[in-house]
């Protein structure tokens, strides 16, 4: 039997996750490891992916969709999201109550910033588009221009 992936939660750098309903959002990693380390009794395991794409619908951009309310302050899910490049893991939920925690790949310095982030709204669509990735940007994945209009 195959599970269904239900939900989608961006886990954010600050501790604030953004939750998607599987019905708003196209989605792919790609890439995937899994990785145990430690010593001794002290051991973790986790996942990881060098790639995330994802396109998130305009109806999903509601404030329910934080972890805690308190914390959005007045912004929607798609302006936090555009705000900041630091999208940390990828909570996956599936129907038989199963889940996957995925770490996404960071580069650059910077705790708070993912320089392997890039993220877009599309003008005409108003569809969220996000990529994680060394080798890809948004604009050549979703074929966003910097101001967010579609590339022909």
């Amino acid at each position: 039997m195959t599970k269904r992936v239900t939900a989608i939660t961006l886990v954010l750098e600050n501790c604030l996750s953004v939750t998607f309903k599987i019905e708003s959002v196209f989605f792919a990693l790609s890439n995937i490891t899994e990785k145990v380390h430690g010593w001794g009794a002290h051991m973790s395991y986790r996942k990881e992916a060098k790639e995330m794409l994802m396109k998130i619908q305009p109806e999903a951009n509601t404030i329910k969709a934080f972890s805690d309310m308190r914390l959005a302050e007045g912004i929607t899910p798609f302006d936090r999201l555009r705000q900041f490049n630091d999208i940390v893991a990828v909570h996956i939920y599936y129907d038989d109550d199963s889940e996957d925690y995925v770490y996404l790949d960071w580069g650059g310095d910077a705790d708070e910033i993912n320089e392997y982030q890039s993220t877009g709204l599309h003008t005409k669509t108003g569809e969220l588009c996000i990529v994680v990735s060394k080798n890809n940007k948004v604009h050549k994945q979703f074929y966003i221009d910097s101001a967010g209009g579609e590339v022909i």
